[in-house]
């Protein structure tokens, strides 16, 4: 047989399965597979690519969960305050400090004539001023509440030792322990207010670590003067009770009262917890953010896929030769992408919701306060999946176009030919470089103002885009114009 003979060349591949005569889903699943396998067959590749989607998709996964879990609502923001109560009445001291009267106007027959039958209450004494010792003072709020009562929880916890219970004992803060030289069983003796306490614990805040913090286990208010002295009232309605918007009123007129939202809302009480919104422009921010950075990387994919891509010639020849078209190709090009990508994305959102329930301890010391439970929005997760997805495909599409147009004879022989660099790459780099840098500088100079921050962020990171596709698009003419260079110098 010679060329000039006008049968049918007989393939090794039977008729039925040549991939001109696939159907469109054949054809899609036959790229499927054959991207499985090059995904498979080329692990040094496929970790690189799958760490380098990993990392920006691991950021953005933790950032989307922190992010919705501050997010509050009304009922929890008044817990992490006053505990599980459902009422509190704060009532300045204006008595005599000595006359050992109630500090409250408010006494247990008035509460009980006011309050649905069954309700229970607590007292506590809540003060605020300079602690010292001989050598040192501390501006340090205290308070002298059982730590150990249900009335309390989700307010103050004891992260070490115990609750104090006892009028010689204390509890407080790890940083004002460390100021004082104290530590848990050691005796702290103050000069105002004056005495001696014996440390029993460390107490932190809920919703603020950080905050200096003193719990007496019960406290002698003789101690302390007068104006800076507070009586807190806290009160827990029984299940599905509630008070009337007169009895509030009634509270409220000798104090400062505070209901539950959830309460307050049953009898048209203003609050001061409003309802707190998720900052979806945060969120979106943090979007474009990680976006970005995949862009920045899928530089590196595509450089690897285009290396790989040299390598798979032969695969790509025993295509064509089969009648696969340049879309075919494309698309089994393409596709290594996609599954790399769906890789990287899956190890990074596990990673990162591993991490986060593992290092729970660290990330609330970090943010300085308990966040509760995590709050995972499974559609941030899709979002995050499909954009490191896409980002890992685009990459894995630029250097296919090409490779898909290599002739089957060149492509068998395992050999590419240097096609020429387009001229029109040079004005388009250029202008794409210098426009990007002309955006960074309107935003730089744009953001000293407090207005129109986010039109400026936004300006910036088109910029950023601008400058990146630049130094993509002149990357080729500078390494052309680099080996001519250096052959010039060999040659000299």
């Amino acid at each position: 047989m010679t060329v000039l003979d006008t049968s049918t060349v007989e393939h090794s591949v039977p008729p039925a399965f040549r991939p001109a005569e696939l159907s469109r889903m054949s054809r899609w699943r036959l790229a499927s597979r054959l991207a499985r396998r090059e995904v498979r067959r080329r692990p040094g590749r496929t970790v690189l690519i799958t760490l380098l989607i990993a990392v920006p998709v691991f950021a953005m996964t933790v950032a989307s969960v922190i992010g919705r879990t501050q997010t509050m609502s009304p009922d929890q923001q008044y817990q992490r305050n006053f505990g599980a109560s459902d009422l509190r009445v704060q009532v300045s001291d204006t008595g005599d400090a000595s006359s050992g009267a109630p500090l409250s106007v408010f006494s247990d027959q008035e509460l009980t004539g006011l309050l649905p039958k069954g309700s229970i209450w607590e007292r506590s004494l809540y003060g605020y001023g300079t602690i010292s010792d001989a050598t040192q003072g501390r501006y340090v709020p205290f308070m002298d509440f059982d730590l150990e009562s249900p009335m309390f929880a989700g307010f103050v916890e004891v992260n070490a030792g115990r609750a104090p219970r006892s009028a010689d004992e204390i509890a407080l803060d790890a940083d004002t322990a460390n100021g004082f030289g104290v530590g848990i069983g050691d005796q702290l003796t103050l000069v105002s207010p004056a005495g001696t306490w014996t440390v029993t614990g460390f107490v932190r805040k809920v919703d603020a670590f950080n905050a200096n913090f003193l719990v007496f286990g019960q406290f002698d208010r003789e101690r302390v003067a007068p104006m800076q002295r507070i009586e807190q009232i806290y009160i827990t309605l029984p299940p599905g009770a509630s008070i009337s918007p007169e009895t509030a009123t009634a509270l409220a007129s000798h104090g400062d009262l505070e209901v539950r939202p959830s309460v307050a809302a049953s009898i048209g009480f203003g609050t001061s917890f409003a309802q707190s919104s998720l900052n979806t422009e945060t969120l979106a921010w943090g979007w474009v953010v990680g976006a970005l950075a995949l862009a920045i990387v899928s530089i590196i994919i595509a450089s690897a896929f285009a290396t790989s891509a040299r390598r798979q010639l032969a695969t790509i020849g025993q295509l064509s030769a089969n009648g696969a078209n340049q879309r075919l190709l494309r698309r089994t090009l393409g596709l290594q992408g996609a599954w790399s990508g769906a890789i990287g994305s899956t190890a990074g959102i596990a990673v990162a919701l591993m991490t986060l329930a593992g290092l729970r301890g660290m990330v609330d010391r970090v943010i300085a306060r308990h966040l509760g439970s995590y709050d995972i929005a499974v559609s941030d997760l899709v979002v995050i999946f499909t954009t490191g997805v896409i980002a890992a495909t685009i990459a894995a599409l630029v250097p296919a176009r090409s490779a898909a147009r290599v002739p089957v004879i060149a492509a068998l022989a395992g050999r590419r030919p240097l096609n020429a660099v387009p001229r029109r790459l040079l004005p388009i780099g250029i202008g794409l470089f210098a426009g990007g840098l002309f955006m960074l500088a309107v935003a730089a100079a744009g953001s000293t103002s407090h207005s129109n921050g986010n039109i400026f962020a936004v300006v910036a990171i088109v910029g950023g885009f601008g400058v990146l596709a630049g130094m993509c698009c002149l990357t080729p003419l500078t390494i052309d114009f680099v080996g001519r260079v250096g052959a010039h110098l060999s040659a000299s």
